[in-house]
């Protein structure tokens, strides 16, 4: 056994050996680039299909030139995760065969090849720059006739310098601050180079051959093709050295930064500050060189990210800092003048778009005469008038000799815009750490007016920083996302998160529930963004399919709410199997004296010689004969009262004229018993029968009851009624069961009552129709408002917490939840479904859940529970059918199944869902209506409060209730067994009422009567008084009153008023806490308030509550490759959910308290 081990460990290590055709080519190629040195041997053509073939095997794309999607929106967060997973994973097959960028440092230290650097400074050296001498040769060339090839050489070689200097910079992405320090200096090696410094000189020389040809032109009007042809090429370098040097430095790389700031950087950035002044100055003059002005303040702004950069964990008069200020001091003239371009474009674009300026406007084209611009201007006394004379050489005139000032502000606006929120960042960057340096006074006077236009929109927030010192950071907020904080919604949500937060126990916890507050609003920002887009509002309109769909489920819902639409001729039979509306009823229906039983046949709601009442089905129709006369309604129009008539005196004539018409209905469809309501607008006859038999019945038979002005509507339905049973019948039958079969007399069983409309305002009944209808649309949109709107916010916080719970707590694979937890059982429903997450964003959790613990745990059920495949693939969504609508194609049911679990399980969706049904119910039934009226206790934060003081205890509450029913019980059982006698009540018609023959009887009398009397259950039963059992009776009333009434009842009280004091007190402690002290560091107003108005200023500017979630949101939208370091730093604590950045009891001017208020 021992030798077939060793065999086997002789063929593993054999395969081991085997050399892998990769890494031998690799090693071929290498060997043969460093045979030889000579710069003309010839290509190599196996090596330049290496290359080829290696530049194919990665996916992602050269990010250097982002200029054209600077208009664009960018790709979303979930765009940019899925490149770098896609990235990552196939950079990975090549990382062990000596190809991946991470393993080139280590190579290097281990070979300790100073060829790699010294080659390196070499090519910097060779590297060309424009040559003015060569230009003017060229150009005097061509004036004689002569060939111009030698004009090629000028900076012909940009491109392969561009492509040293990227290559340079991608060694340094990320932050990379090993190969950062190691471009500096190569510890071990015999000889040390430093690429630091070999990059600023030839910026500097790049940057004095652009500045010969600055002077070369700066005589001249106009600046040529060949020049300008120049100029971009060396734009470009200039833009690929600054981004280089911009990425030794950040994370930061401290030695770098003072690396550069001893070297003759200073001189390049004066010298291209002179450029940027005066070429801004000159370009702007002339419309046709708007192209290559472009491309100077591109330039320019990757020249302020690189002094940005030399600003990274900036300490309070640093002497980076310091040099800083004296190189613009220096060139103060430069920075004026750079300064006055961007406050006069700025100040355009909210001049053009005033209302005053727009009078001038008379056409509302846009256009404006030479002579009406500059009188406009100068009407609205924004500019002065050297500015004015400046922007007149600036504008140009269309065809029709007009200025088209519209185009003219976009032309300069947005690159103002952009590169000016820069030099504001960096000009505030350098006031708050210098705070002291009279220097900088003159400067930051001249770009107050700047400084004043980007406050809204420069972000500031401190953290601390990983030298555990407090750090402070810029980031532009853009205005769509401070309008959208703006949103009442978002106010809502703020002020519910500050209720629930500021009485939380430890910094850690409420830093948590914060974090998950930005995040949540964040993406409710972001969803709402995406819903009020006009570009979905148009695609939306321009889908025919779409748009039927949703038309048709319009008309649905509405028929569905509307109800029955056929016409009133429809025969009886056939609407008797539609459902009736059923009301409360009313009591015996009186008769109705002839008078009033006459129905108009022009009233609203007749057709073709046919009385239909509005509202009201067939089967309560009046007879119609066709000659305008209806059969006697049983109810008075007059005043609404009710009469009863029981007398024998009516004639057979007047029976038979009302039976008339009840027959006929009974006949058509017998199970229905209706009274219909009519309204009469003419007396047909006299009312003197009526009269006389109102006078013969007595006054305690006609109680009089005023009903409204509204309908009510008795509709009963009988299933079991025989066809041939009389409708009068039925009528006294249900009227009996209603009633509890108490009535007495034969003409008391054939009455019921109805309440009708006053015949003035008969026009009540469609208004109240119409407004139900209303109010049902109006409810059916407030659900599909959340539904929309808040749904999908409800499914992230769902998806982000059983994501959280996963990652970093390893629910469902370290633990199970248990099994009264209901919650977390459906959500392991969701797990294995591909869809899982759909709204978090996150999209590749799973992945980092199985890396996470699949060493401790089976891989294969982590998988399993997670519903992934075994490979370690990653494939990005493939794109769904366009011909299959989305709602049918691909269609998760498992994921559906548990998203409509949550759905229906939210409260607030509950309480619309429940709002919509009633209001539906309310369009059969008006009384449904009064439900709603509890919408306005929700819609006022008092009555909301007095509200959730019922709810607030309610545990509480449910069980002392519990226990006060226990007690009452108990009585019960003793009054039951020792006192029924005095239970029994004798009525006035001789009747025993017995309270307590039975247990059930007895426990509820004692519930219902007992607690709620004043007096307990004695004031309510028979006094003892004289009785042998005396005494026991009163300790029985006294200890029930005590105990019930005094004790149990009084903390029931004592709860509910306990939990409204705590409410109120709660609010006041947000106000107070939120007034008193910082939410972020939690530091006290006295200490900020040593200076005036400390406390505001640091709580708007320094720990501004907003600043820092709109800086998570910038986080989430900026590509992760764009971050500075401290966003870097910050990002990596938050995917960690370490919360450690924050500020928590410190803060920048308490650090530096001494520094800051010397001198």
């Amino acid at each position: 056994q021992s030798h077939d081990e060793d065999e086997g460990e002789k063929k593993d290590e054999e395969e081991e050996k085997k050399p892998d055709p990769l890494t031998q080519l690799i090693t071929t190629l290498s060997r043969g680039a460093t045979k030889e040195q000579q710069r003309s041997q010839p290509d190599d053509m196996l090596y330049m299909s290496y290359a080829e073939i290696m530049s194919q095997s990665c996916s992602g794309e050269d990010e250097d030139d982002e200029d054209e999607d600077d208009d664009g929106p960018g790709p979303s967060f979930e765009e940019q995760e899925m490149e770098k997973q896609q990235l990552l994973f196939e950079q990975s097959r090549l990382s062990d065969r000596g190809t991946a960028e991470m393993r080139m440092l280590q190579a290097l230290k281990d070979k300790k090849d100073v060829g790699f650097f010294t080659s390196m400074s070499g090519f910097m050296q060779q590297c060309s720059v424009l040559d003015l001498d060569a230009f003017e040769r060229t150009n005097k060339a061509k004036g004689l006739g002569m060939s111009t090839e030698s004009g090629a050489g000028n900076l012909a070689d940009a491109e392969i310098t561009c492509k040293i200097f990227r290559f340079l910079q991608l060694l340094c992405e990320g932050h990379n601050l090993e190969f950062q320090n190691y471009l500096r200096t190569q510890a071990g090696n015999t000889t040390t180079v430093n690429i630091i410094i070999c990059t600023v000189d030839y910026l500097l020389r790049l940057q004095e051959s652009i500045m010969d040809f600055y002077w070369h032109y700066s005589g001249k009007d106009v600046i040529d093709k060949a020049g300008k042809e120049n100029f971009l090429r060396a734009i470009m370098v200039a833009a690929q050295v600054f981004n280089s040097l911009t990425e030794y430095i950040q994370g930061p790389c401290s030695l770098n930064q003072l690396a550069l700031a001893h070297s003759r950087l200073w001189d390049a950035v004066g010298g291209f500050l002179y450029i940027f002044a005066h070429m801004q100055d000159k370009l702007s003059k002339d419309p046709e060189q708007l192209e290559l002005l472009r491309e100077f303040m591109k330039l320019q702004k990757e020249m302020m990210i690189m002094l940005l950069s030399m600003l990274e964990g900036n300490v309070m008069n640093g002497p980076i800092g310091k040099q800083m200020v004296d190189t613009l001091v220096e060139s103060s003239t430069n920075v004026e003048m750079i300064l006055k371009f961007f406050d006069i474009f700025l100040k355009m674009k909210d001049l053009t778009t005033s209302e005053a300026f727009l009078e001038f406007d008379t056409n509302n084209d846009g256009a404006l005469s030479a002579k009406e611009f500059r009188k406009a201007m100068h009407a609205q006394k924004v500019f002065a008038r050297e500015e004015i004379e400046y922007i007149m050489m600036c504008v140009d005139a269309n065809h029709d000799g007009k200025v088209d000032f519209t185009e003219f502000t976009d032309r300069f606006h947005n690159p103002a815009k952009d590169i000016g929120f820069t030099m504001a960042v960096l000009l505030t960057n350098l006031s708050e750490h210098m705070p002291n340096e009279p220097k900088l006074e003159r400067l930051m006077t001249k770009a107050k007016s700047v400084l004043d236009y980007f406050e809204p929109y420069l972000g500031r927030i401190e953290i601390q920083g990983s030298a555990n010192r407090i750090e402070r950071v810029y980031f532009e907020i853009k205005q769509s996302h401070i309008d959208q904080w703006e949103k009442p919604q978002i106010k809502e949500s703020k002020r519910s998160f500050l209720h629930s937060v500021v009485n939380e126990g430890g910094d850690k916890e409420k830093l948590e529930s914060f974090v998950n507050f930005c995040e949540d609003t964040i993406f409710e920002m972001q969803h709402a963004t995406s819903i009020s887009a006009e570009e979905q509002r148009m695609a939306a309109m321009r889908s025919g399919a779409n748009t039927v769909d949703g038309g048709t489920l319009i008309k649905f819902v509405v028929n569905m709410m509307m109800g029955e639409k056929e016409p009133e001729t429809k025969p009886v039979s056939e609407q008797a199997a539609l459902p009736l509306p059923m009301a409360l009823p009313m009591g015996p229906i009186p008769e109705l004296p002839p008078d009033e039983a006459s129905v108009r046949h022009d009233m609203p709601g007749h057709q073709d010689g046919e009385p239909v009442a509005a509202g009201l089905p067939d089967g309560l129709l009046p007879d119609a004969g066709g000659n305008g006369h209806t059969g006697k309604p049983m109810a008075n129009g007059v005043d609404g009262g009710i009469r009863h008539d029981t007398t024998e005196s009516q004639t057979q004539e007047q029976k038979e004229e009302e039976q008339s018409p009840t027959q006929t209905a009974a006949g058509s469809s017998p199970p229905l018993l209706t009274s219909q309501v009519s309204v009469d607008e003419q007396r047909r006859t006299s009312t003197s029968t009526e009269s006389s038999k109102q006078e013969e019945q007595p006054a305690q038979d006609a109680p009089e009851f005023e009903y409204g002005r509204y309908v009510l509507v008795t509709k009963l339905q009988d299933d079991v009624v025989e066809p041939a049973e009389s409708a009068a019948d039925v009528a006294a039958n249900l009227t009996a069961a209603i009633s509890g079969g108490d009535g007495d007399g034969e003409g008391d069983d054939s009455l019921s009552e109805a309440v009708i409309i006053e015949e003035g305002f008969y026009y009540l009944n469609p208004i109240i129709r119409t407004l139900a209808v209303l109010h049902t649309l109006m409810a059916f949109s407030m659900l599909v408002a959340y539904y929309c709107l808040k749904v999908p916010l409800v499914i992230f916080k769902r998806e982000k917490e059983i994501a959280r719970q996963l990652e970093f707590e390893g629910l469902y694979i370290v633990e199970q939840p248990s099994e009264e937890d209901v919650k977390a059982q459906w959500d392991k429903l969701v797990l294995s479904t591909q869809s899982f997450p759909e709204s978090y964003w996150d999209k590749f959790v799973k992945k980092k859940v199985r890396a996470r613990y699949a060493e401790q745990y089976d891989f294969e059920a982590i998988s399993s529970l997670l519903g992934m495949d075994q490979a370690e693939t990653v494939t990005p969504d493939t794109e769904k059918s366009k011909i299959i609508p989305s709602f049918l194609s691909n269609v998760d049911l498992q994921y559906q199944l548990w998203k409509w679990g949550v759905i229906i399980t939210d409260n607030s969706f509950l309480y619309l869902l429940w709002y919509f049904l009633f209001s539906i119910l309310g369009n059969f039934n008006f009384f449904f209506f009064a439900a709603h009226l509890l919408d306005v206790a929700i819609g006022f934060k008092t009555l909301r409060t007095i509200l959730q003081s019922v709810t607030h205890n309610g545990k509480q509450l449910v069980l002392t209730v519990m226990l006060t029913c226990v007690v009452v019980y108990i009585y019960t059982v003793v009054a039951f067994n020792f006192f029924r006698k005095f239970y029994v009540k004798e009525e006035d018609g001789g009747q025993v009422d017995y309270k307590c023959h039975d247990m059930a009887t007895c426990f509820v009398y004692h519930l219902h009567t007992g607690v709620r009397a004043g007096g307990g259950i004695g004031d309510e039963i028979e006094p003892a008084d004289g009785d042998d059992k005396e005494v026991y009776r009163i300790l029985f009333d006294i200890t029930f009153f005590f105990f019930v009434i005094v004790i149990l009842l009084a903390i029931i009280q004592g709860l509910i008023i306990d939990a409204f004091g705590e409410l109120r007190d709660q609010l006041e402690q947000v106000k107070e806490d939120m007034e008193s002290k910082c939410f972020i560091c939690g530091i006290g107003k006295d200490y900020f308030d040593k200076v005036p108005h400390g406390f505001e200023i640091h709580v708007k500017n320094e720990h501004n509550f907003a600043n820092y979630m709109f800086f998570i949101m910038h986080l989430i939208n900026k590509p992760d490759t764009e971050y500075t370091g401290q966003e870097t730093y910050v990002w990596e604590m938050y995917q960690q959910r370490c919360w450690d950045f924050f500020p928590v009891g410190e803060c920048f001017r308490k650090q530096y308290e001494d520094e800051i208020t010397v001198k």
